[in-house]
């Protein structure tokens, strides 16, 4: 039976893969032949097309990749990107105030008003404080206190600062006399240019 088994496979066996050896050495080839080694070839590339589709495997054909730009001999860039146009300076005015400050006598208020804010590289910073609307006022006072950008330390804006003092007290016999309670307003105005 062992004889009889083996008989029997090795024609198959060989039939197999011997025939189609022979065929391409000159044999004889019927459509069957040609559709098998048709289909070979296209499982071939297939497997071959697959493999090189793997992310991260060497590329042979780069079919599926961008093309890449090649640098011409000139000593000019390929890529010109556009100047930046150069800043318009533009004048800038801004007004601001602390609002109305109550006060009675021999009080002393401290006193500042909101911020003005700069743009881009403010220059030629013009800032003027002043006490506006005072009455019953004994003594005042205003400065211009610039604020930094606490990174860098460039100007970003401007505010006015400053204390302003009711009237002394009367002294009589008696008693003390405060002629009137006072109220002032602290004003900021600023000039400046900036790039925009």
């Amino acid at each position: 039976m062992g004889q009889l088994l083996a008989h029997s496979f090795a024609p198959s066996f060989l039939t197999r893969w011997y025939a189609p050896l022979m065929k391409l050495m000159g044999g004889d080839w019927s459509k069957g032949d040609f559709l098998a080694a048709l289909g070979l070839i296209v499982a071939v590339i297939g497997v071959v097309a697959a493999i090189l589709a793997i992310p991260g495997m060497p590329k042979i054909a780069h079919w599926d990749s961008e093309p890449s730009v090649k640098q011409s001999d000139n000593s000019s860039p390929a890529k010109v990107t556009p100047a930046e146009p150069a800043p318009k300076p533009a004048q800038k005015t801004g007004d601001v105030t602390s609002g109305q400050v109550n006060f009675g006598c021999e009080q002393t208020f401290p006193v500042e008003t909101p911020l003005v804010s700069f743009g881009k590289n403010p220059r030629d910073v013009n800032a003027k404080p002043a006490w506006i609307n005072t009455a019953n006022v004994k003594a005042q006072n205003q400065s211009v206190s610039n604020v930094e950008d606490p990174v860098d330390h460039h100007l970003v804006g401007v505010k006015a600062v400053g204390t302003i003092t009711g009237l002394d007290l009367q002294n009589l016999v008696v008693a003390k006399n405060c002629p009137g309670g006072g109220h002032g307003e602290l004003t900021l105005h600023v000039t400046w240019i900036e790039d925009q």
